[in-house]
């Protein structure tokens, strides 16, 4: 007895699986995150004059420093184009080039810094690989609720 079989070629999509460890539904950008936080208190009490120095408190990250006022972080032994460094969410550009180009963000302006490492970075792109370093601004000032004059002597 001769059997023939002919087998087609057939696509078979299966549709995307999604785990989450909490009831919620949500997108990766609003997985939870390894973050160091390096918070006001500290960075009032260490003062320094870059934000390269102002996070070398933290375990596993260093600055390549110049002089003062010029620090890069390093995260893990990556720098420059492979770390992000980013103000308030908003990119930096200027610190990837060389060594005279740090972060050109006001360390003491910052309320705290928030540093990502590990596998959560490169949800922020393949510029960010080392780490993601953001710079949290403190809040303006405003005249809200109070007398809006300002009386000097």
């Amino acid at each position: 007895m001769t059997l023939d079989v002919r087998l087609e070629r057939v696509t078979v999509e299966l549709p995307a699986i999604q785990v989450t460890a909490t009831a919620d539904v949500g997108g990766a950008a609003q997985s939870p995150q390894p973050l160091a936080l390096v918070s006001s208190d500290a960075l009032r009490t260490i003062q320094v004059s870059s934000i390269g120095a102002a996070v070398e408190i933290l375990p596993g990250v260093r600055s390549i420093s110049t002089g003062q006022g010029i620090a890069k972080p390093v995260i893990r032994g990556l720098s420059s184009n492979r770390v992000l460094v980013a103000e308030d969410g908003v990119r930096l550009e200027n610190q990837q080039w060389g060594d005279e180009h740090a972060p050109q963000v006001e360390a003491l302006d910052a309320d705290r810094v928030e540093v990502i490492r590990g596998p959560a970075s490169v949800l922020y792109g393949s510029d960010a690989l080392g780490g993601v370093v953001n710079i949290v601004p403190r809040e303006l000032p405003d005249a809200i609720g109070r007398s809006p004059s300002l009386p000097g002597g």
